[in-house]
């Protein structure tokens, strides 16, 4: 079970929230990756409540139903985050950061203390606006997205790149360069209805 809504935030702002699982789970900040969205976490959703864990995704501004805020700063992004913990009443919930999530997942952590139990970062946790992090981005139209001028032109690469619904993000199920397993996943149409479902969000 998937409940989407949104929240209202400081200056008049609109946050996307997507609840996965059982509301008696033990609550979950979702930080997504860049791009990402509050539906990023619905493949695990599954083994998450096999876990007692119910998964709350939230979109960034600027993807899903958040509304763009240019001039963002991770740490200035908390309490948005907060808001929606408050919102849904969470007294006390751990932090997930996937991708470049995880610098925001790692930022509620240091800026809430009181409230977050724990916190799992994973992968790249880089501002995008240190040099040495964006050399390291190396996927297909990286170079050329960071390098844009201004969000449009941004986000016309992106959608030449990876699709205007993200759906070119997804290699064919022959690709060779992925393991059985992931080939596998990538030929259920389960998951991959709920990751194009992810996909359109995040642009």
């Amino acid at each position: 079970m998937v409940e989407s809504r949104t929240v209202e935030v400081a200056g008049g702002r609109t946050v996307g929230v997507a609840v996965h699982g059982s509301t008696d789970g033990f609550p979950v900040l979702w930080c997504h990756g860049g791009p990402g969205s509050r539906l990023e976490p619905a493949p695990i959703v599954s083994a998450a409540a096999n876990a007692g864990v119910r998964l709350i995704g939230i979109d960034r501004p600027g993807y899903g139903w958040s509304t763009p805020w240019p001039g963002r700063s991770i740490a200035g992004w908390v309490p948005d985050a907060i808001a929606v913990a408050d919102e849904l009443a969470l007294e006390r919930f751990a932090t997930v950061g996937v991708s470049t999530g995880g610098a925001y997942a790692l930022a509620i952590a240091t800026l809430a203390p009181d409230r977050v139990v724990a916190t799992v970062a994973c992968c790249a946790v880089t501002d995008m606006r240190w040099d040495e992090g964006k050399a390291m981005m190396t996927g297909p139209g990286a170079a050329d997205i960071w390098a844009a001028p201004d969000r449009d032109v941004a986000l016309a690469i992106a959608a030449s790149v990876f699709g205007e619904d993200g759906s070119k993000m997804l290699q064919p199920a022959d690709a060779p360069a992925l393991a059985p397993a992931d080939l596998a996943l990538l030929a259920d149409p389960a998951f991959l209805a709920t990751v194009a479902e992810g996909m359109a969000e995040m642009f």
